[in-house]
């Protein structure tokens, strides 16, 4: 368990442990989600675009809206490298399902969720695959029974997103909810190293073209600035340390 305080931004504190849960605890002042991985074997999707899963009004539409964006941030093979998830090309693959539990909202919910999913990510190991046996179109495979005998996904392009708020004549990152409710307009924005994976408007007001240029300047700059703190953070967790989820 990592703190760590980002120039402009509000302590915050990742959970990267080693357990079987492949699971991460991401605190960011009275902002606390817990994130888990699981994975199943499934058919390779033949399009890119997610189709929105949830539907309904309050919780359902935050869902929704949430689930989008990180479908959206997800889907460029620039931003998450899909191929340790291929069993076998166009046959078989291993499907990631992220559930997110959001324990307290405080603002900045975006922000918060996606650290948390892409050090969910790091700490997910798939297992290696012994065998395939095909019969036709019928594929079995069989799964390495060393619990230990996994690779690690590759989320060096994670995208890690920054909500940049428009209050009066300024822009402001990392809004508590008193001021994500006094914003004119909010902008989401998925950084995936050094380039935007995707951008989500939020709330009900406009920007102006010009104020919305400096927002995704000032989220593509906050948001370098933020994955390297998470990646330092990862590779904090590689070299030992605290082992256990909830602390």
């Amino acid at each position: 368990m990592i703190t760590w305080v980002l120039n402009k931004m509000k302590p915050q504190m990742a959970s990267s442990p080693m357990n079987s849960h492949m699971a991460s605890k991401k605190m960011l002042a009275k902002e606390r989600t817990i994130k888990m991985i699981s994975m199943d074997i499934g058919l390779p999707s033949s399009s890119a675009n997610a189709t929105p899963n949830f539907e309904g009004r309050g919780g359902e539409v935050l869902a929704a809206e949430i689930s989008n964006c990180l479908s959206s941030a997800y889907c460029s093979s620039l931003s998450f490298d899909l191929t340790k998830l291929c069993i076998l090309q166009g046959k078989k693959c291993w499907k990631l399902y992220v559930d997110i539990l959001i324990l307290e909202c405080g603002g900045n919910l975006f922000d918060a969720i996606s650290i948390a999913v892409k050090v969910a990510l790091r700490n997910t190991q798939v297992p290696r695959v012994k065998c395939i046996d095909m019969d036709g179109n019928n594929v079995e495979i069989s799964v390495c029974h060393d619990m230990f005998d996994c690779q690690r996904l590759n989320v060096e392009n994670a995208p890690v997103m920054v909500t940049v708020c428009k209050i009066g004549d300024k822009c402001i990152v990392d809004p508590d909810v008193a001021e994500e409710q006094c914003s004119v307009g909010s902008v989401v924005v998925a950084v995936s190293g050094n380039r935007f994976s995707t951008v989500l408007q939020t709330g009900m007001g406009s920007l102006h073209p010009l104020t919305l240029v400096d927002c995704l300047k000032m989220g593509h700059k906050v948001g370098q600035k933020l994955d390297e703190a998470v990646k330092e953070v990862l590779k904090e967790s590689l070299r030992g340390g605290d082992v256990g989820f909830i602390k």
